[in-house]
């Protein structure tokens, strides 16, 4: 078999020749001593871990994306950080940042690099939520049995994203949460009223005469008299 061109497909050849030593070229940049490095792309966020925090700053966050290697600057809800303080990069894929003070509410993260300002595949992938420390303003019902088990409804603001109920110490998951209420289950406590707190990523609510849950043994059989009667009813019993 003959491993000859035909003539007709030369010029096909060599122009697929010339696109793919094009694209190779402007694949790498040449650097001294013989070694190559990609071009960057642009840049990306594509996670932000944890995704919320208090209000008052200070919670450190890991930022994940593409080509953060040089980049030139970082924002949060519009504030720009301070490299070496407020941001560090990592490597090229994550970006370790110490969030500042912000008005409760939701953030978006900006990297800057040398393609410009970062896209987001998803738009909430690059957002950050700022939350205000909880507030509890009522407790229904107030009371319970000791082994718990009594299904409490607490109102106040600021307690969306609670991961957390505290009755006295002893902390529970809450069932249901929204801003301004979330259902827990009271678990078993010694007798007593005790504090009621709730935690969420702005922080825990303070200790209030409005957040109280008491344990009560409540009442204790000792006797009925008589102790039975006919099928229709009727009979006067004393407990």
């Amino acid at each position: 078999m003959s491993n000859l061109i035909p003539t007709a497909m030369k010029p096909r050849r060599t122009a697929w020749l010339l696109i793919a030593a094009l694209i190779a070229a402007l694949a790498v940049i040449g650097s001294p001593a013989g070694h190559v490095s990609a071009i960057a792309g642009p840049v990306s966020v594509t996670g932000v871990a944890p995704a919320a925090g208090p209000s008052a700053g200070g919670t450190v966050i890991t930022v994940t994306g593409t080509n953060f290697t040089g980049a030139s600057t970082v924002t949060i809800g519009g504030t720009t950080l301070t490299l070496g303080v407020g941001y560090t990069v990592t490597d090229d894929t994550h970006i370790s940042i110490t969030t500042p003070a912000h008005a409760a509410g939701i953030a978006s993260i900006r990297v800057t690099g040398s393609d410009g300002i970062s896209i987001s595949p998803d738009t909430t992938a690059d957002d950050f939520r700022f939350q205000d420390v909880p507030v509890v303003t009522g407790v229904s019902p107030s009371g319970g049995p000791l082994a718990g088990g009594t299904l409490v409804t607490i109102g106040g603001s600021g307690l969306d994203n609670a991961t957390s109920v505290s009755f006295g110490g002893n902390a529970v998951v809450p069932s249901f949460v929204s801003a301004t209420s979330l259902q827990a289950t009271a678990p078993a406590h010694a007798a007593g009223t005790v504090d009621v707190l709730v935690t969420t990523p702005g922080g825990t609510s303070i200790v209030s005469v409005l957040a109280k849950f008491t344990y009560s043994a409540g009442p204790v059989i000792t006797g009925l008299t008589p102790t039975g009667g006919p099928i229709t009813g009727g009979t006067p019993v004393t407990i």
